[in-house]
């Protein structure tokens, strides 16, 4: 887009060139006492079509130079050379700082006084680093004593539209406008990286159609214009001037690829203009042709052909926001407002390029603002179409919801029943199930641990027998007479076989523990059958307590058991395991923050025998007693609970005639387990 304004800013120059008319004979720019804030000095030019002229050749014939009003040449292959002169009328040293204007290819810049020539190559398509001054501009510094007259030639060749005018600054008002000129720089380009950020995070997050043209195409615009500003070329690629040159082609022809995909996606062209949107759809693949392209040559001829496509784009999307917003196409007039923020920009650009409007000190002012405003405009129509469409989505919700709801008003009691029936098969379902793949697995693991537990007993029965002989051995040696050579091997043999006895004892430890969780997992397991048996609830819990140990311990839970001679009752003992397990585990999560103590306390009366879980953890509040046995609701962070443990524990008490209940207490949660007497 911007590539546009350059375009029409080298027609309108040309133009006016034509009229201007032959000034009078230059004169130097006098420096006074008042500092110089971009003056700009009588200059006189001389056309060079062959560009073979050289210094002395242009020194020899100053009659070929002819003052003109007209200093922007727009696009040409014409050499120039410009010639003007400063004199130094005040009584002080003076240092001046002359600045050309950046879209110059070659630039051979001669300062001459007293006879002695300074000459300076610099120009775009020379590496950053040969400018005298770090700017984006090409600025040479030079020092007058009181009334010298330095003159200047200045050869400029450039296949972009450029402007042979040299403005004469003092360091002062130079440095204040550099300020200047930053603070509105960095505004914009923060402005845009900004915008281009929030909305690339909110691509991430919604996953919206329109987001990624949209960030593609602002990345793009924004990449273009600080290529246009030589910010790429002076912090990105300082060394490859030739790079610099085509990565404009590339930026705009990305920029126009981008801007046509967010047109066809933001209006939905394809269902409300399909016509408008096979349009679209050939410029943006003349686009992606134009793409590769750009960044082989930077030839004149890739320039002409991205400009007439990025105006021909720009009409186009212009005239399709327009018809869409008299069709009634939704957002369709944010589009065409904020291309004509861009028009705007660009004519304004153009004429601020002709002279016939003051040029901003930075040469993309204007384009900057249009291009931050159609950004601004685009983004909020972006959240506005993520608006309606959620407007949209809940109107349809709640005419579902009340369609649903004139349903259910005929079919609310037989739903129902048959919800509950299907959810009551499916929790017995999934529990039987569940339970028989425990059983199994814990089945299965047990007598995977037998068989090397096994192995295990056997060798450390075998090497307890052979530590002994040697022990036997050792001891035999020590009343005898070694020799000294001997004597230091005699005493490590002795160290070693007390390390052997010490690990020897570490693995009949590891081994009798490892055989009594086999042990529990194995009473778990002949605990599971399909029908309920009289069962000695004590004998369960000392099982469930020896697999639990590991968590007692990691939760630095002490359990104090208060476990007295119960009468047998009638129950599944596999269930119950898992209701006893439930217990203890909610009881070391609540308590694992600071430990604790879980006293564990039996008891009977002529109906039933009960079993008590008493923690000292924070306890349940009040309004939650009821919900806790609610399926999936749990006071746990995500992903620590799933909410059902209570409730299948709850359901289990109540399958078995029994009770699982939560006592008030102030010391703490107490959870009672009831169940039913033998023979009752």
């Amino acid at each position: 887009m911007a590539a546009v304004a350059r375009r029409l800013a080298a027609l309108i120059v040309v133009a006016l060139s034509l009229w201007s008319l032959p000034a009078r004979a230059a004169a130097p720019l006098p420096l006074g006492a008042a500092e110089l804030s971009g003056a700009v000095p009588e200059v006189e030019v001389l056309e060079d079509p062959g560009g073979r002229l050289r210094l002395e050749d242009v020194q020899a014939t100053p009659e070929r130079f002819a003052a003109r009003s007209g200093l922007n040449v727009g696009y040409t292959s014409t050499t120039f050379w410009t010639r003007f002169s400063v004199e130094n009328r005040s009584s002080q040293r003076r240092v001046v700082l002359v600045e050309q204007f950046r879209a110059i290819d070659h630039l051979d810049f001669h300062e001459i006084r007293q006879g002695r020539i300074r000459l300076v190559e610099t120009g775009h398509r020379h590496p950053f680093g040969s400018r005298e001054v770090g700017h984006a501009n090409f600025v040479f510094r030079t020092a007058l004593e009181p009334g010298e007259r330095v003159d200047y030639f200045a050869r400029l060749a450039s296949s972009d539209s450029f402007d042979l005018t040299p403005k004469i600054w003092s360091e002062s008002a130079f440095l204040d406008r550099v300020r200047n000129e930053t603070f509105s720089t960095g505004l914009y380009y923060g402005v845009m990286l900004a915008l281009i950020l929030y909305n690339a995070f909110v691509l991430l997050a919604t996953r919206a159609q329109s987001y990624g043209p949209y960030v593609g195409f602002q990345l793009c615009y924004t990449a273009l214009l600080a290529a246009f500003d030589r910010y790429t070329f002076q912090y990105l690629w300082p060394n490859h001037p030739e790079w610099s040159a085509k990565s404009e082609l590339v930026f705009g022809s990305a920029a126009l690829v981008f801007g046509a995909w967010f047109a066809r996606s933001f209006l939905e062209l394809p269902r409300h203009m399909p016509r408008m949107n096979r349009a679209i759809g050939g410029l943006m693949t003349a686009a992606l042709v134009l793409l590769p392209l750009g960044a082989i040559t930077a030839h004149s001829w890739a320039q002409q052909a991205t400009l007439y496509l990025a105006m021909t784009l720009l009409a186009t999307s212009l005239a399709t926001g327009f018809i869409g917003w008299a069709r009634g196409v939704p957002n369709a007039r944010y589009l065409a407002i904020a291309y004509v923020l861009l028009v705007v920009a660009t004519v304004f650009d153009t004429l601020a390029t002709a002279g016939l409007v003051t040029r901003p000190q930075s040469p993309t002012l204007f384009l900057r603002i249009g291009s931050a405003g159609e950004a601004l405009l685009l983004a909020f129509a972006l959240a506005n179409r993520i608006n309606l469409a959620q407007l949209e989505k809940e109107r349809a919700t709640s005419a579902l919801a009340e369609s649903r709801k004139q349903y259910a008003e005929t079919l609310e009691a037989r739903v129902n029943e048959r919800t509950r029936e299907l959810q009551d098969a499916q929790t017995e379902l999934a529990r039987k199930e569940r339970l028989a793949s425990l059983g199994r697995l814990v089945a299965g693991v047990a007598h995977e641990i037998n068989n090397p537990l096994t192995f295990g007993g056997g060798g450390a029965t075998k090497l307890r027998s052979e530590l002994g002989v040697l022990g036997r051995f050792l001891a035999s040696l020590r009343g005898t007479p070694v020799p000294a050579k001997q004597a230091d091997g005699l005493e490590q043999a002795e160290q070693a076989h007390a390390t052997a006895q010490s690990a020897l004892e570490l693995v009949d430890a590891g081994n009798q523990r490892i055989g009594a969780i086999v042990s529990n997992l194995q009473s778990f397991v002949r605990s599971e059958r399909s029908e309920p048996v009289p069962t000695d609830i004590s004998g369960e819990l000392e099982a469930i307590l020896g697999l639990c140990a590991d968590e007692l311990e990691k939760a630095e839970v002490l359990p104090v058991l208060q476990i007295q001679s119960l009468p047998a009752c009638v129950c599944r003992p596999g269930e119950l395991g898992q209701v006893f397990v439930n217990l203890v585990v909610n009881a070391c999560h609540a308590m694992k923050a600071k430990g604790g103590t879980l006293t564990i306390s039996t008891g009977a009366d002529a109906e039933s025998v009960w079993v008590r879980f008493a923690d000292t953890g924070p306890g349940v509040p009040a309004e939650l007693g009821e919900r806790i046995f609610e399926p999936f609701f749990t006071t746990r962070e995500p992903g620590e609970g799933t909410g059902l443990g209570l409730s299948v524990s709850h359901e289990i008490i109540a399958r078995h005639g029994g009770e699982l209940r939560l006592i008030p207490s102030d010391t703490g949660a107490v959870f009672e387990v009831r169940l039913p007497r033998a023979g009752r």
